[in-house]
């Protein structure tokens, strides 16, 4: 029953930093946000929110909308990019490891899915699993859990899985910040 406890004190701690985090980015303007944090503050808030927005489902939202409000915001796409794309590796490290850890951690439809993608990536060489790993770190926004478990479940090695993931994840938060940018400037000359 601690346990029990205890994850859902974790779960509603979170929800609450994110709901606050959510409330904050919605009642100030971006530019005004960079400047009271500081650029400074303003990366490791990404580096935080990218560690755990980044890799969770009930985050994610919140993780898309510091990137858009922080590019808004004036700061560099590659930067945020680069800075994002660590952290969210670094929480999908966390996923991989708990994937090593045992099977049992998903349950029901999750932990079949899983399994049938591990079993995919398995009869693939290691480019295809690298192509993969790319593309849906860098071209879907959706959280990576599901793959970097499947890796983990599959023994595919770690080594070979970071690369192609820190890339991917650092190309789609520049993407995401890029376009930002561009879209305000393609509405700005409406």
């Amino acid at each position: 029953m601690k346990v029990f406890t205890k994850n859902h004190i974790i779960f509603i701690l979170l929800l609450a930093f994110f709901l606050a985090w959510g409330y904050f980015l919605s009642t100030y303007g971006a530019e005004e946000i960079v400047q009271s944090l500081g650029i400074k503050n303003v990366y490791l808030a990404v580096f935080i929110a990218s560690s755990i927005g980044g890799v969770s489902t009930i985050f994610a939202g919140s993780f898309y909308a510091t990137i858009i409000t922080f590019a808004l915001g004036g700061l560099d796409p590659v930067v945020l990019g680069l800075i994002a794309g660590i952290g969210a590796t670094l929480g999908d490290s966390i996923f991989f490891y708990v994937g090593l850890k045992g099977r049992d951690v998903l349950a029901g439809h999750w932990r079949d899915r899983a399994l049938l993608f591990s079993a995919w990536l398995q009869r693939q060489n290691n480019l295809v699993v690298a192509i993969v790993i790319f593309l849906y770190a860098g071209f879907t926004p959706f959280p990576k859990d599901l793959l970097v478990v499947a890796l983990a479940i599959g023994n595919h090695p770690y080594r070979k899985m970071i690369p192609p993931l820190l890339l991917g994840n650092v190309f789609l938060v520049s993407l995401i910040a890029h376009f930002t940018l561009q879209g305000l400037t393609v509405f700005g000359d409406l």
